[in-house]
């Protein structure tokens, strides 16, 4: 592999270092990431933690005459090694490990510099502290397989092509997606030390999900449960959620409106948008495992923020765009401020 490096100044911008990784593996190459540990830096009454750092890319070697042509053709510097070290964000640093593929998603608008396209992957994603639902509805419109969970009432998905479905069908789940259903249920309810009684409950027979025979605890606890399997909306049904469909999950108490949201989870492919405040950590294990997860939570939800990787919100008259990267062994925050596609004129 053959190392080619590029100055500073090229990477100034979100844009160049998106591109600098679409470069690299255009060309069968990978990014070139050199940083010393973490220095302080003080200009005026300003302290900023900064790293020196060298960038390129590495191409194998019949790729890089034509790699340093498309570079300096598309804006960059390309310069020998001694000339690229550079002091760098720590932000910077950690925007350049995001694999490219980690960054590409859905047009949503454009950067506040003019220069590129602010694109969101479809992974977890948190939306927060806005009643805007225009982006929900932007993507919905661009999406074929969504599964809009509601528990405010907000109906305007069904005049979206959306299918107003009332129950959750379970009968066509595997044995693991209700072992881990039956363990949400359980911590929600009576207790995760009963889960494996729970998953009695929605692999046995019969039309009913839940009788009164089958509670093997009293007290709140047993009539939370009730909430969930009796009065919820869970089925025994066979069948699996398809295509556009819209869950109207506002009447269920707390238990019983996760345990739909986890359902839709476990058994939906497509994007799932959930529109609710509700919040319980036994949610975590399903989350992690799975993308293509849209919470809507109209309060600044700052439980929630380590546990979604992209956050969406507005910041005056911009929305923004907002990525943790873990970095070595903490946080760092990458912001991109945009003008939303669904107002532009």
């Amino acid at each position: 592999m053959q190392e080619i490096y590029v100055s500073p100044n090229s990477l100034k911008t979100s844009y160049y270092r998106r591109v600098l990784k679409i470069i690299a593996k255009m060309f069968e190459g990978g990014i070139i990431i050199d940083y010393t540990p973490r220095m302080r830096l003080r200009d005026k009454d300003v302290v900023r933690y900064v790293r020196q750092a060298k960038v390129g890319i590495y191409v194998p070697r019949d790729k890089r005459k034509d790699a340093e042509e498309t570079l300096k053709a598309l804006g960059f510097e390309v310069v020998n090694k001694d000339l690229a070290t550079g002091y760098f964000d720590e932000s910077i640093i950690a925007s350049l490990l995001i694999p490219i593929e980690d960054e590409i998603g859905i047009p949503l608008g454009i950067d506040l510099s003019g220069d590129h396209l602010v694109m969101l992957p479809l992974k977890r994603i948190l939306v927060y502290g806005i009643n805007d639902y225009r982006l929900l509805m932007y993507l919905a419109n661009n999406i074929e397989e969504v599964c809009w969970m509601d528990s405010r009432g907000f109906r305007k998905p069904l005049e979206m092509n959306f299918n107003y479905i009332d129950k959750i069908p379970l009968g066509s789940a595997t044995r693991r997606i209700l072992s881990e259903l039956s363990r949400v249920i359980a911590s929600l309810t009576i207790g995760e030390r009963f889960s494996t009684e729970i998953l009695s409950m929605l692999t046995g027979g019969g039309e009913e999900l839940l009788s009164d025979e089958e509670i093997a605890v009293g007290g709140r606890e047993a009539e939370a449960l009730r909430e969930v399997l009796a009065r919820g909306v869970l089925s025994r049904e066979r069948g699996k959620l398809r295509g556009r469909v819209y869950i109207d999950i506002q009447q269920l108490s707390p238990p019983a409106m996760l345990s739909a949201i986890a359902a839709a989870l476990l058994t939906f492919s497509g994007l799932v948008i959930i529109n609710s405040d509700a919040w319980n950590r036994a949610l975590i294990q399903i989350i992690n495992h799975r993308e293509g997860i849209i919470w809507v939570s109209r309060n600044p939800a700052m439980q929630l923020l380590r546990d979604f990787e992209l956050r969406v919100y507005k910041e005056g008259d911009y929305w923004v765009l907002s990525r943790l990267v873990k970095f070595e062994n903490y946080y760092r925050e990458i912001r991109e401020r945009f003008i939303p596609l669904w107002e532009s004129k």
